[in-house]
Protein backbone atom coordinates (compact mmCIF):
# COMPACT_ATOMS: atom_id res chain seq x y z
CA UNK A 1 0.00 0.00 0.00
CA UNK A 2 1.28 3.74 -0.80
CA UNK A 3 0.31 7.19 -2.25
CA UNK A 4 2.63 8.12 -5.57
CA UNK A 5 2.57 11.39 -7.11
CA UNK A 6 4.48 11.01 -10.25
CA UNK A 7 4.33 14.76 -11.93
CA UNK A 8 6.05 16.38 -15.17
CA UNK A 9 5.73 17.69 -18.73
CA UNK A 10 5.77 14.43 -20.79
CA UNK A 11 2.18 12.82 -20.11
CA UNK A 12 3.28 9.71 -22.34
CA UNK A 13 6.37 9.21 -20.23
CA UNK A 14 4.05 9.64 -16.73
CA UNK A 15 1.66 7.01 -18.02
CA UNK A 16 4.41 4.46 -18.90
CA UNK A 17 5.77 5.28 -15.23
CA UNK A 18 2.54 4.64 -13.49
CA UNK A 19 1.36 1.84 -15.71
CA UNK A 20 4.35 0.12 -14.33
CA UNK A 21 3.97 0.86 -11.25
CA UNK A 22 0.58 0.14 -11.05
CA UNK A 23 1.38 -3.11 -12.45
CA UNK A 24 3.97 -4.55 -9.83
CA UNK A 25 1.55 -4.02 -6.89
CA UNK A 26 -1.51 -5.15 -8.64
CA UNK A 27 -1.52 -6.67 -13.09
CA UNK A 28 -5.22 -6.27 -12.61
CA UNK A 29 -4.93 -2.43 -11.45
CA UNK A 30 -8.06 0.06 -11.94
CA UNK A 31 -6.91 3.06 -14.51
CA UNK A 32 -9.25 6.24 -14.55
CA UNK A 33 -8.38 8.55 -16.95
CA UNK A 34 -9.61 12.89 -15.74
CA UNK A 35 -11.06 13.97 -19.04
CA UNK A 36 -11.89 17.84 -17.93
CA UNK A 37 -10.38 20.19 -19.87
CA UNK A 38 -8.43 17.73 -22.02
CA UNK A 39 -6.84 17.78 -25.63
CA UNK A 40 -7.04 14.89 -27.53
CA UNK A 41 -3.79 12.53 -26.37
CA UNK A 42 -0.14 12.96 -28.18
CA UNK A 43 0.65 10.58 -30.67
CA UNK A 44 2.87 9.41 -27.97
CA UNK A 45 0.74 9.09 -25.14
CA UNK A 46 -1.63 6.69 -27.08
CA UNK A 47 1.03 4.69 -28.07
CA UNK A 48 1.31 4.32 -24.42
CA UNK A 49 -2.74 4.04 -23.41
CA UNK A 50 -3.18 1.37 -26.21
CA UNK A 51 0.04 -0.94 -24.63
CA UNK A 52 -2.24 -0.82 -21.45
CA UNK A 53 -5.30 -1.56 -23.24
CA UNK A 54 -7.75 1.23 -24.04
CA UNK A 55 -10.79 -1.12 -22.69
CA UNK A 56 -9.68 -1.29 -19.48
CA UNK A 57 -8.82 2.42 -19.07
CA UNK A 58 -11.96 3.96 -17.71
CA UNK A 59 -12.71 8.34 -17.70
CA UNK A 60 -14.33 10.60 -15.54
CA UNK A 61 -15.08 14.66 -15.21
CA UNK A 62 -14.55 16.84 -12.59
CA UNK A 63 -18.94 16.65 -12.38
CA UNK A 64 -18.85 13.32 -11.58
CA UNK A 65 -16.00 13.10 -9.44
CA UNK A 66 -17.54 15.86 -7.75
CA UNK A 67 -21.24 14.19 -7.41
CA UNK A 68 -22.33 14.49 -3.48
CA UNK A 69 -22.76 11.41 -1.64
CA UNK A 70 -26.02 9.63 -1.22
CA UNK A 71 -27.79 8.01 1.75
CA UNK A 72 -28.77 5.07 1.48
CA UNK A 73 -32.57 6.35 1.89
CA UNK A 74 -32.13 8.09 -1.59
CA UNK A 75 -30.62 4.82 -3.23
CA UNK A 76 -27.14 5.50 -2.46
CA UNK A 77 -24.93 2.96 -0.44
CA UNK A 78 -24.51 2.70 3.50
CA UNK A 79 -20.72 3.52 4.29
CA UNK A 80 -18.69 2.86 6.97
CA UNK A 81 -17.00 6.49 8.38
CA UNK A 82 -13.22 5.75 6.12
CA UNK A 83 -15.35 5.42 3.03
CA UNK A 84 -16.85 9.04 2.95
CA UNK A 85 -13.44 10.36 2.76
CA UNK A 86 -13.51 8.83 -0.93
CA UNK A 87 -15.59 10.88 -3.81
CA UNK A 88 -18.76 8.70 -4.20
CA UNK A 89 -18.33 8.31 -8.20
CA UNK A 90 -14.58 7.21 -7.38
CA UNK A 91 -15.59 4.98 -4.53
CA UNK A 92 -18.66 3.69 -6.94
CA UNK A 93 -16.47 2.39 -9.34
CA UNK A 94 -13.83 0.84 -7.17
CA UNK A 95 -16.43 -1.18 -5.81
CA UNK A 96 -17.68 -1.74 -8.98
CA UNK A 97 -14.24 -3.28 -10.22
CA UNK A 98 -14.25 -5.11 -6.69
CA UNK A 99 -17.10 -7.22 -7.36
CA UNK A 100 -14.86 -9.76 -9.91
CA UNK A 101 -11.80 -9.26 -8.60
CA UNK A 102 -10.99 -7.07 -5.23
CA UNK A 103 -8.25 -4.10 -6.88
CA UNK A 104 -5.24 -3.32 -5.23
CA UNK A 105 -4.15 -0.07 -7.62
CA UNK A 106 -5.62 2.65 -8.66
CA UNK A 107 -4.31 5.13 -11.05
CA UNK A 108 -5.55 8.21 -11.53
CA UNK A 109 -4.15 9.69 -15.03
CA UNK A 110 -3.70 13.63 -15.47
CA UNK A 111 -5.37 14.45 -12.17
CA UNK A 112 -4.20 18.12 -12.07
CA UNK A 113 -6.70 18.99 -15.43
CA UNK A 114 -9.52 18.51 -12.25
CA UNK A 115 -7.44 20.19 -9.70
CA UNK A 116 -6.76 23.07 -11.76
CA UNK A 117 -10.84 23.30 -12.06
CA UNK A 118 -11.73 22.96 -8.28
CA UNK A 119 -12.15 25.85 -5.80
CA UNK A 120 -10.58 23.75 -2.70
CA UNK A 121 -8.11 21.40 -4.51
CA UNK A 122 -6.33 20.37 -1.54
CA UNK A 123 -9.31 19.32 0.70
CA UNK A 124 -10.05 17.22 -2.40
CA UNK A 125 -6.72 15.74 -3.34
CA UNK A 126 -6.49 14.77 0.88
CA UNK A 127 -10.24 13.19 0.48
CA UNK A 128 -8.76 11.22 -2.12
CA UNK A 129 -5.67 10.13 -1.00
CA UNK A 130 -7.04 9.57 2.25
CA UNK A 131 -10.11 7.47 1.23
CA UNK A 132 -7.77 5.13 -0.85
CA UNK A 133 -5.28 4.59 2.11
CA UNK A 134 -8.25 3.79 4.34
CA UNK A 135 -9.67 0.60 1.89
CA UNK A 136 -5.55 -0.30 1.45
CA UNK A 137 -5.62 0.80 -2.48
CA UNK A 138 -2.23 2.19 -3.05
CA UNK A 139 -2.74 5.29 -5.09
CA UNK A 140 -0.78 6.41 -8.09
CA UNK A 141 -1.67 10.01 -9.47
CA UNK A 142 -0.04 11.65 -12.43
CA UNK A 143 0.36 15.72 -12.56
CA UNK A 144 1.38 16.88 -16.35
CA UNK A 145 2.78 20.08 -14.70
CA UNK A 146 6.39 21.16 -14.87
CA UNK A 147 6.29 22.74 -11.27
CA UNK A 148 5.62 20.29 -8.16
CA UNK A 149 1.84 20.11 -7.24
CA UNK A 150 0.69 19.73 -3.80
CA UNK A 151 2.32 17.27 -2.38
CA UNK A 152 1.46 17.17 1.59
CA UNK A 153 -0.54 13.65 1.44
CA UNK A 154 1.54 11.69 -0.70
CA UNK A 155 4.23 9.12 0.52
CA UNK A 156 6.30 9.33 -2.85
CA UNK A 157 6.97 11.41 -4.81
CA UNK A 158 7.81 11.09 -8.36
CA UNK A 159 9.22 13.84 -10.75
CA UNK A 160 10.16 13.27 -14.09
CA UNK A 161 12.26 15.92 -16.08
CA UNK A 162 14.23 15.86 -19.08
CA UNK A 163 17.85 13.85 -19.08
CA UNK A 164 21.07 15.32 -19.54
CA UNK A 165 21.30 17.53 -22.33
CA UNK A 166 17.69 18.35 -22.40
CA UNK A 167 17.30 14.49 -23.25
CA UNK A 168 13.17 14.33 -24.22
CA UNK A 169 13.56 10.37 -25.07
CA UNK A 170 15.42 8.76 -21.69
CA UNK A 171 14.52 11.54 -19.36
CA UNK A 172 15.55 11.42 -15.26
CA UNK A 173 12.85 9.77 -12.40
CA UNK A 174 13.81 11.28 -8.90
CA UNK A 175 12.51 9.42 -6.27
CA UNK A 176 11.60 10.71 -2.89
CA UNK A 177 9.97 8.34 -0.30
CA UNK A 178 8.56 10.93 2.48
CA UNK A 179 7.14 8.42 4.74
CA UNK A 180 7.71 4.43 3.79
CA UNK A 181 4.96 2.20 4.72
CA UNK A 182 5.68 -0.23 6.93
CA UNK A 183 4.66 -2.63 4.09
CA UNK A 184 5.72 -1.10 1.11
CA UNK A 185 3.49 -1.58 -1.93
CA UNK A 186 7.05 -1.65 -3.96
CA UNK A 187 10.82 -1.45 -3.77
CA UNK A 188 11.68 2.02 -4.74
CA UNK A 189 14.48 2.38 -7.04
CA UNK A 190 17.84 4.41 -6.69
CA UNK A 191 16.67 8.15 -5.68
CA UNK A 192 17.72 9.06 -9.72
CA UNK A 193 17.69 7.09 -12.44
CA UNK A 194 16.30 7.16 -15.84
CA UNK A 195 13.35 6.52 -16.90
CA UNK A 196 14.25 3.34 -18.87
CA UNK A 197 15.66 2.09 -15.77
CA UNK A 198 12.83 3.27 -13.45
CA UNK A 199 10.53 1.35 -16.03
CA UNK A 200 12.77 -1.62 -15.95
CA UNK A 201 13.23 -1.95 -12.21
CA UNK A 202 9.00 -1.97 -11.92
CA UNK A 203 8.97 -4.02 -14.64
CA UNK A 204 11.52 -6.75 -13.02
CA UNK A 205 9.09 -6.95 -10.06
CA UNK A 206 6.07 -7.38 -11.74
CA UNK A 207 7.98 -10.63 -12.87
CA UNK A 208 9.30 -12.11 -9.46
CA UNK A 209 6.89 -10.39 -6.52
CA UNK A 210 8.71 -8.45 -3.74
Amino acid sequence: MGSFAVWGTSRADLDRLAWSVAAAIDPGFLWIEMTEGSAPPSARELEVLEEIDLDRIERMDRAELLLPALGPQHGGHGRSPGDLELPYRLLERIERRSKTTPATALVLSNLDRTLALVSDDSRLLDSIVGGTRSRRLSLIATFGTETSPALDPFECLVHVSPGPDGNLWNPTVDWTSREPASTPAVVPPPARVTHREAVRHFRAQRRTGL
